[in-house]
């Protein structure tokens, strides 16, 4: 199955689930339904908003990306940070999301370079509003006994996230570098 199905499954599921303990705990006002409740509907939002800021970046990107912008370059730290994390050990078991974006059948290097500069806005955008979740704790009876929870929940969703961001990072100068290459073998 494909990561992206797998990814909408799982937020239409975790929708459902959260209404339906939603409803259970309306009913019985249990702690267990509460709890459950709290749970699916967190993962909801951390699924959906991940397709959501996904469609709206491929919606303002796809008339281009300025690549050269400042923000996308490497810098010197970067590459001695990426040698410490040993990110060309561990790079290939990162699911794509859509494998094709990242093709050269599919593509030409340039589109492949906006594209990796439109996934690593994706996943840089998921990280801060992922700390959004904060909000679900003013659903609970004392915010500021079960805030931690939240907390905990949006950092390890972001740390997953960084994962993708040092991928795009690492991986762009090496295609930024042969897509330079060959364009100079294309001048006369």
């Amino acid at each position: 199955m494909q990561f992206s199905k797998l990814f909408k499954i799982i937020t239409v599921v975790t929708a459902v689930l959260a209404l339906i303990f939603f409803i259970l705990y309306k009913t019985y006002l249990t702690t267990l339904w509460f709890s459950l409740t709290i749970t699916f509907a967190t993962m909801f939002y951390h699924f959906a908003m991940r397709l959501a800021v996904g469609t709206a970046v491929d919606h303002f990107t796809k008339d281009g990306i300025n690549t050269q912008s400042r923000w996308f370059c490497e810098t010197k730290l970067e590459k001695k940070l990426y040698k410490l994390l040993r990110v060309k050990k561990w790079k290939h078991f990162i699911p794509t999301w859509e494998p094709q974006k990242f093709s050269l059948e599919h593509n030409d290097m340039k589109k492949i370079i906006e594209n990796m500069c439109a996934a690593e806005i994706i996943h840089e955008l998921i990280i801060l509003l992922g700390y959004a979740s904060l909000l679900f704790s003013f659903f609970t009876p004392d915010p500021k006994r079960y805030i931690f929870i939240f907390v905990i929940t949006a950092f390890f969703a972001g740390l997953c996230d960084t994962f993708f961001v040092i991928l795009q990072r690492y991986n762009r100068p090496r295609m930024v570098r042969l897509y330079k290459r060959s364009e100079a073998e294309k001048q006369p």
